[in-house]
């Protein structure tokens, strides 16, 4: 009796990387780049729409779904998509700038599909907690000291869209698996 195949994974291939649409992942030749959750949207809708010049109104209002976010937000997106990508400002070989316009994805794309369950995509970290070790390690220091008989009291402050309450949703449950009661207020 034959197996039936399961359905293929559509892909974006451009230069020397792999999208996967569906399992959300990029790879560089076969190894997994780690990319957060905002920057891998904006780098698959300047894919899809790679035909024309998308103007950052529409990237904030897309990307970000209803967040209210500043250009800031926007900026260090690009700066991470362009990162992981290989690509800067001044070389745009895979986005270009457009001032006063937006962005577009100008690198060649090539559709293609991998079968599931066939060469599988290498296992990703948490992508929402990419870029913030630093903040993970401070939280951990402080809940050792706090063990030790100190007292803390964390704040997070900065602008809208930069994962602060993803970094102290993953500090709360430190914390409660370490048997402290915390409390958690946002305005």
């Amino acid at each position: 009796m034959d197996q039936q195949q399961g359905p293929d994974v559509e892909v974006l291939r451009f230069g020397e990387y792999e999208l996967s649409k569906s399992g959300r992942v990029l790879l560089r030749r076969g190894r997994v780049v780690e990319l957060q959750t905002r920057p891998l949207d904006l780098l698959l809708y300047l894919i899809e729409n790679r035909n024309r010049v998308v103007s950052r109104d529409e990237l904030l209002r897309v990307v970000w779904r209803g967040v209210r976010v500043n250009e800031q937000a926007l900026r260090f997106a690009v700066h991470a998509v362009r990162r992981a990508i290989g690509d800067n400002g001044h070389a745009q070989h895979m986005i270009r700038t457009v001032r006063s316009n937006g962005l577009q994805f100008i690198s060649p794309v090539e559709i293609g599909a991998r079968p599931i369950g066939r060469g599988s995509y290498p296992a990703r970290q948490d992508p929402s907690f990419l870029g913030r070790e630093s903040f993970l390690t401070s939280v951990e220091r402080s809940l050792g000291e706090a063990a030790s008989g100190g007292y803390r009291i964390m704040l997070a402050t900065g602008e809208a869209g930069i994962g602060k309450t993803t970094g102290l949703l993953r500090a709360q449950s430190l914390a409660s698996d370490q048997g402290f009661r915390v409390g958690f207020a946002r305005c």
